[in-house]
């Protein structure tokens, strides 16, 4: 009887161990079966990745050149604002000029009318200081005739 369970524990040790060899085949190859999808999956992913990645780098680009456009533009403008405060400087001045140029104008016809009045009045007052004096010297004949 010692015998014949001894046959028996190691035919089934055998029977075992030859499907246990064929359940290892299975699933190494099950393994490697899933290894090679999740490899797949993985390369995917990395693929879309490095696609976004490309994406994002060529939006940092043209964001790049478009702030350097803009910072040009800007520099244009600011040089621009710069010239215009400038000329607007120098016509200020220029008005300023002839502000005081025309205030001398005036002034200066205001002088020519003054002194031409002046002149007018005193040969008014020469005139009669001279009429004065005739009518003194008149006066005087008279007073002396009467």
């Amino acid at each position: 009887m010692t015998g014949e369970l001894k046959k028996g524990i190691k035919g089934k040790q055998e029977k075992g161990s030859s499907s246990s060899s064929s359940d290892s085949d299975y699933s190494s190859n099950d393994r490697e079966s899933k290894n090679r999808q999740m490899q797949s999956e993985f390369q995917k992913i990395i693929d879309g990745l490095k696609q976004e990645l490309e994406v994002a780098h060529k939006e940092v680009a043209e964001l790049n050149q478009k702030l350097t456009i803009t910072h040009e533009e800007k520099e244009d403008i600011n040089s621009k604002h710069l010239a215009a405060l400038s000329k607007i400087q120098s016509e200020d001045e220029i008005n300023m000029d002839l502000k005081t140029d025309a205030e001398n104008t005036g002034l200066n016809k205001q002088l020519d009318i003054a002194s031409k009045v002046e002149a007018e009045l005193s040969q008014n007052l020469e005139d009669m200081k001279t009429k004065k004096q005739k009518l003194g010297h008149g006066e005087r004949d008279s007073s002396l005739t009467d």
